[in-house]
């Protein structure tokens, strides 16, 4: 990984309050233990002396290598630093690849010639690459070299490679063509084999310096090698060491981070990449495709080593954003931070709670609602049972459906709390009820459930269990990741019409419940309630407090099969049909534009019947379309022989054209006979708004930008004619709707359109 160098500063001096700075992340050392030995300081007990502060530069492995120490005087310090700057030359000849002497250069000239003694660096080494490409599947790659110098070739030419010389080059990627026998100490190279260790071997190389550091009685250090760091202990008397994360970049807002004993690693293209055709490409790429990397974001990775934070930032940028998250999953206490590439929108984190004040909170509206006490107290939600020890929930104003929500909780001993998911009141609107459980029979207003997260910090309680009326899934293990009289930091992930709820607990896997497919009654979409249970009276100024409560939306669908799901658009416009003439359509970097003037609509080939779909939409000012499903191929109106999800410019249509909508007809309705649901989420003209539809037998649900708008039964859904008597299986396809108010070329645009084909719900 080529690592952007990142802003690094000491917090000079620092309070133990700087410890609750938004989302610190300190493997291995809390802030509430810092701030105890703080006060241990102010009460009189002897320390040691104050340390110096000592920093070195030096030019290594073709970056600077930036030592920062605390000693007790300078010669130590200067001993220290002399030692360290030998050990990483020594790191340097083992597997530097750009060395004509290394013993890594010696080693892939003798690809092909069987095993080779290797010494115990480079064993390492290899060994933690091979590992790190095996378990992200080989999104980080040691053999990618081949590619890395066509690409370097490339920026260098301002020539994109041919796809000759690409291919060729793949066919010598690979880990799998890296054979480590550690019994033996040899490694065995495929002929043909080239080796790159610039994704790991500078993290690597802090790692092996902190250690000799902290070996030579410097246990505070900082060691920063071409941006990659590994933090030592934290400077005396301080919390951390104050990180940014993100590229450095004039106006890029990198979050803070207060960090100590852990790897820091950063991977973008800001110093590096091919401006060509519009079009920047990075330095970074994909091994498995050989392309160079385009999306323009930065991504910073803590973790507990440099090494493996350096693997993982490089295999996290080639991933799409789910499958790195679930990547960073698998190791406990590692944290993903991601930087939108210039003028792209930033990630939606939504902060929850202010720290000031309960604005966007409400104590009723959900299906727990009760007399609970709640309060901002020094910064922090907190909630007390009432006099008599009732309980009770506080929700967010919002509705949501899939989310990623992170916080921070201190819950004192003994207390019941939890956090909750998709919450409705007994007896919602209709438009809630409607959208529940979609197997019928069921009343008009159906009370529809929700989910718990259980926070119960009791004797026998259990943590990130989930329940719903009763246990969906217990959960004894994780009570041993949360920490009495500290703050714990939470992360839970909410996702799919049927809902999958997965939770970390201070960094670590705690939970992962999947709600079976068509499970009766429960909700699909709500508030989020965080919660009081109630206790005895005797224990009514016990408190749960929660702080740093930030939300980020989410697709419903996961991508992790994405290569099963089918492209449309993959084979251009000769792969699709049309009705009312093809003129005007267009597809311009893999965009279906769709004319403003005309009619008609643009159609899949094949017939789909019970299939998911996602797609990327955006509506040009006054526009009006429409998403067909199941249509029939007979020249009949696509709206009654299958369905139509309503795509209309819901802000502008009604004043440009003189006409009123009906609820159904806005977008995300279900056109002539369902409205979208309260928690709607539209993007204006001009965005981008992603729309998700599961079709199963007589299920539609139907998502627009991660929000649920229904989940219907359509047999007990009025429509004429009936939904029963429409097509099983039809074409799926975007409607041209000559609009008057429309004044550009296209009114609609569609990107990363996908389907997957399910089988019949009744072989289910």
């Amino acid at each position: 990984m080529r690592s952007i160098a990142l802003a690094v500063a000491l917090l000079f001096p620092i309070s133990p309050g700087l410890a609750a700075l938004p989302r610190p992340v300190v493997p291995g050392a809390s802030a509430g233990a810092a701030a105890e030995v703080m006060e241990r300081r102010q009460e009189g007990e002897a320390t040691a002396p104050v340390a110096q502060r000592f920093e070195y530069r030096r030019a290594a492995m073709g970056v600077e290598a930036r030592l920062v120490l605390y000693a007790g005087d300078r010669t130590r310090a200067d001993q220290a630093a002399e030692r360290a700057y030998q050990r990483l030359a020594e790191l340097e000849q083992a597997w530097s690849h750009w060395r004509p002497d290394s013993e890594l250069t010696r080693l892939v000239l003798a690809a092909g010639s069987g095993p080779v003694s290797v010494s115990p660096d480079l064993l390492r080494a290899l060994t933690l690459a091979r590992g790190m490409a095996e378990v992200s599947g080989g999104a980080f790659d040691p053999t990618g070299a081949p590619l890395y110098r066509l690409w370097s070739a490339a920026r260098e030419s301002g020539r994109l490679p041919s796809a000759e010389d690409l291919a060729e080059a793949r066919g010598r990627v690979g880990w799998q063509r890296v054979e480590v026998d550690p019994g033996t100490s040899t490694v065995r190279l495929q002929e043909g084999t080239e080796l790159d260790l610039g994704g790991i071997g500078k993290g690597l190389a802090a790692d092996d310096l902190l250690e000799l550091l902290r070996a030579l009685d410097v246990p505070s250090a900082l060691v920063e090698i071409g941006g990659d760091l590994a933090l030592g202990d934290p400077p005396p008397g301080e919390v951390g060491w104050r990180v940014s994360a993100g590229s450095g970049a004039p106006g890029a807002a990198g979050e803070l981070l207060i960090l100590a004993r852990c790897g820091v690693a950063t991977s973008g293209d800001r110093w590096q990449a091919l401006e060509k055709d519009g079009r920047r490409f990075s330095h970074l790429i994909d091994p498995q495709s050989g392309a160079a990397l385009t999306h323009g974001e930065t991504l910073t990775v803590v973790a507990e080593t440099g090494a493996v934070a350096d693997a993982l930032a490089t295999a996290c940028s080639v991933l799409g954003p789910d499958e790195a998250q679930r990547l960073i999953d698998r190791f406990p206490g590692a944290v993903l931070y991601r930087e939108a590439a210039p003028g792209a929108e930033p990630e939606p984190w939504v902060e929850l709670f202010d720290g000031q004040s309960l604005t966007g909170w409400v104590t009723a509206g959900g299906r727990y609602d009760g007399a609970a006490r709640w309060s901002v107290e020094d910064g922090a939600l907190v909630g007390r049972t009432d006099e008599a020890g009732e309980g009770g929930l506080i929700y967010t104003e919002d509705f949501y459906s899939a989310f990623e929500i992170e916080f921070e909780v201190a819950l004192d001993y003994p207390f019941d709390s939890g956090l909750f998911v998709r919450m409705l009141p007994p007896g919602a609107a209709p438009e809630a009820a409607a959208v529940g459980a979609w197997s019928a029979p069921r009343p008009p207003r159906a009370d529809l459930k929700g989910a718990q997260v259980t926070l119960d910090h009791r004797e026998g309680g259990e943590i990130a269990a989930i329940y719903a009326d009763s246990f969906l899934m217990h959960n004894e293990a994780a009570a041993a990741l949360f920490r009495r009289g500290e703050w714990n930091r939470v992360r839970c992930r909410v996702r799919g019409f049927d809902f999958r709820i997965e939770t970390w607990i201070n960094g670590s896997p705690a939970g992962d419940y999947r709600l079976p497919p068509g499970s009766p009654g429960y909700a699909p979409f709500g508030r989020i309630g965080l919660q009081v249970h109630p206790a005895d009276a005797a224990l009514k100024e016990q408190r749960a407090r929660f702080r740093n409560i930030r939300l980020k939306e989410l697709p419903h669908f996961e991508t992790e099969q994405w290569t099963a799901w089918s492209d449309p658009l993959a084979a251009g416009l000769a792969g699709l049909e049309f009705s009312g003439g093809s003129e005007g359509y267009r597809i311009e970097d893999g965009v279906l534009l769709v004319p403003a003037q005309g009619g008609g609509q643009v159609e899949t080939r094949a017939l789909h019947g019970d299939f998911c779909l996602r797609a990327e939409f955006r509506l040009a000012r006054a526009a009006n379309s429409g998403l067909f499903l199941r249509a029939a191929k007979d020249g009949s109106n696509p709206a009654y022989s299958g369905m139509e999800i309503q795509l209309i410019d819901d802000l502008h249509w009604e004043g440009e054209s003189g006409g009123a909508l009906l609820p159904y007809q806005t977008t995300g309705g279900l056109y002539g006979a369902f409205p979208p649901g309260p928690a709607k989420r539209f993007q204006p003209p001009g965005r981008w708004n992603l729309i998700e539809v599961l079709a199963q037998g007589q299920r539609l649900a139907v998502a627009l930008n991660g929000r649920t708008l229904y989940d219907l039964d359509l047999s007990v859904i009025p429509a004429d004619p009936s939904f029963a008597a429409r097509a099983a299986a039809g074409f799926i396809g975007w409607q041209r709707y000559g609009a008057s108010g429309v004044t550009t070329p296209f009114a609609l645009e569609v990107r990363n359109w996908r389907i997957l084909d399910l089988p019949p719900a009744a072989a289910r």
